[in-house]
């Protein structure tokens, strides 16, 4: 063998190394690009939101990740509608996707977050695991996904807690193009603590669909096109009690909720004292209706197995009524 032959193989041993350097700043390029184009698609998002009359706020957009994955940073966001009814904030937001794929966006945050709502007070958020994801779908249009895992909620005005374990919530259209969008949920451990007292919701898992929602801002049109609220399924442990619902919620002529769901209650005291505790019921009002699904109760062998009547603005159950229902404008 000739040393020119020689040489010119180990100049091949360099080949590999060559396209794989190649490859890798095309990569790095690619990565620049991606988060190049987050970066803008968060401030066009930013200020359409404006336009609209919710101020959106930020500090600065920074990106890391390279190279397994592609990451933007918002610093210091903050998010006010029109009016002040609702605000939010939070030292860091980020935005993760695959460089070569920006349909799918997942956002997190393991900073403390501050959230107003004009009623129920400002509230502290922290939470080992908060994160929420958008993403294209084929078969659906979109999918939107949530999921939370041991989060504390504080109130600071008065020292009211709200402890969760886990959320999982998944959102999209029923099918592509379409107007109905089904909910799933999946909630586990569910604690209030105001003083002494504490009201546990052990679990919920539903299962929910909204029909017709290109047709919500016209409730009259709405309801003639067969819009309806579908509960497939609704499970919940409160305390001592349990409870089962399915069933159709559309609107009356008036615009109040109408409809049946059919219903099993086990324990139905429970339920209602944690009502109380909740301040959605009088003390006077929680003793009467727990009196009364009490007797039906156990005229039931233990349980209720009565559907619920939306009917006229009120809700009743057994021939009780529970609740004055609402009235949409």
């Amino acid at each position: 063998m000739t040393e020119a032959t020689k040489k010119l193989r180990r100049r091949w041993l360099y080949v590999p190394y060559a396209v794989a350097g190649i490859i890798v700043i095309a990569y790095y390029f690619l990565w620049q690009a991606g988060a190049s184009e987050m970066k803008k698609a968060i401030g066009n998002w930013a200020a359409d939101q404006r336009e609209i009359g919710i101020d959106v706020q930020y500090d600065a957009l920074k990106s890391d990740g390279f190279p397994f994955f592609l990451r933007v940073h918002v610093e210091n966001p903050k998010i006010i509608t029109q009016g002040g009814e609702i605000s939010w904030y939070t030292e860091r937001l980020s935005l993760d996707a695959l460089p070569y794929d920006l349909n799918k966006l997942i956002f997190s945050s393991r900073t403390e977050q501050v959230t107003f709502i004009d009623g129920f007070g400002e509230w502290r958020t922290t939470a080992e695991d908060f994160r929420f994801s958008i993403a294209n779908d084929k078969d659906h249009g979109w999918k939107f996904a949530a999921t939370i895992n041991s989060l504390r909620a504080n109130r600071p005005q008065d020292n009211q807690t709200v402890e969760l374990e886990t959320l999982l919530l998944g959102l999209m259209p029923e099918t592509e193009g379409g107007s109905t969008l089904v909910l799933s949920m999946k909630l586990e451990e569910l604690t209030k603590l105001h003083g002494q007292e504490r009201i546990d919701l052990a679990n919920m898992r539903a299962l929910i669909a909204l029909t017709q929602t290109d047709l919500l801002d016209d409730q009259a049109l709405w309801r003639e096109n067969g819009g309806a609220l579908v509960i497939s399924g609704l499970e919940a442990q409160i305390e001592q009690s349990k409870l089962a619902v399915a069933g159709q919620i559309t609107l009356d002529e008036n615009n109040a909720p109408a409809g049946q769901l059919n219903t099993e209650i086990t324990a139905p005291a429970a339920m209602i004292k944690a009502i109380e505790k909740l301040d959605l019921l009088s003390k006077d009002d929680a003793e009467q209706l727990s009196a009364s699904l009490t007797l039906a109760a156990i005229a039931g062998g233990g349980k209720i197995s009565s559907p619920i009547e939306l009917e006229n603005g009120a809700a009743s159950i057994a021939g009780t009524k529970i609740a004055d229902l609402p009235r949409f404008k």
